[in-house]
């Protein structure tokens, strides 16, 4: 288990909703910005990491959101790597609320790439160094992937913006979600509360490309709405896979 890093963030209005609660895709960008954050503070951040032809790309999400923030309040985002093996590492988030109050946690995924071989990469001895990271130490959970579609219920093309790309020059992890939400009913969006994100990233997406994405709505017994994606380029390849789950406004999860 690495350093842990903690920052503190205060809710904007351009970060919420009509209900005044945070937007998922800002809350995503927290957990990305304390990460980030941490491999600055440790010298091995962006310039290092271009330096040295290396890159981290994301490759799964399990986002679990007991309560949202709302406008103007205080929250502490804190984070720690939490293993590593081989190529991968394995990174924990939790959300915490100005009294201690657990609002959520997640857990990811990341593959070390060569960027100038274009394949993917070793962990370098180093790196366990600089984040606290033990050979021995292993991931604590397991890490379950989106279900891949049976059907298409809903459809949409988005076109890659300027303001989509990051520091990679690759589509931003968030605006896969952000897409896959635009697909779901706006009933869904408006009286339900989106609890749990799982994303299985596969291919990366480039300024001007285009994407299709296809939504199938799956209803559950007690109310509770499912909302399984399938992100594709326009070569028809699968460029990322998504589960959402959604559940009544009075409901918990």
């Amino acid at each position: 288990m690495g350093f842990l890093k903690e920052r503190h963030y205060r809710v904007h209005y351009y970060e919420i909703d009509y209900k005044k609660r945070i937007l998922p895709a800002a809350l995503i960008n927290y957990l990305q910005d304390v990460a980030t954050a941490q491999s600055e503070e440790l010298g091995v951040g962006i310039d290092f990491l271009a330096e040295n032809h290396l890159a981290w790309p994301l490759i799964q999400w399990d986002i679990r959101i007991a309560k949202y923030p709302v406008f103007d309040e205080e929250i502490k985002v804190s984070t720690r790597p939490m293993a590593f093996d081989k190529f991968y590492a394995y990174r924990e988030f939790f959300v915490e609320g100005p009294d201690g109050t657990g609002l959520a946690e997640a857990y990811s995924l990341w593959i070390l790439k060569d960027t100038a071989k274009n394949r993917i990469a070793k962990i370098p001895f180093f790196m366990f160094e600089k984040y606290g990271v033990a050979a021995e130490d292993v991931p604590q959970r397991e890490m379950s992937k989106p279900r891949e579609l049976s059907r298409v219920d809903v459809e949409k093309e988005f076109g890659v913006r300027y303001s989509d790309i990051d520091t990679n020059r690759h589509v931003n992890n968030v605006k896969y979600l952000e897409w896959a939400m635009e697909t779901m009913p706006i009933e869904t969006v408006v009286k339900c509360v989106l609890h749990r994100i799982r994303i299985n990233y596969k291919r990366s997406t480039l300024f001007g490309e285009k994407v299709r994405v296809c939504t199938e709505i799956i209803h559950g017994t007690k109310g509770e709405i499912t909302g399984l994606h399938q992100i594709e380029n326009e070569q028809g390849q699968t460029v990322c896979l998504l589960e959402t789950a959604w559940i009544k406004e009075e409901s918990t999860p």
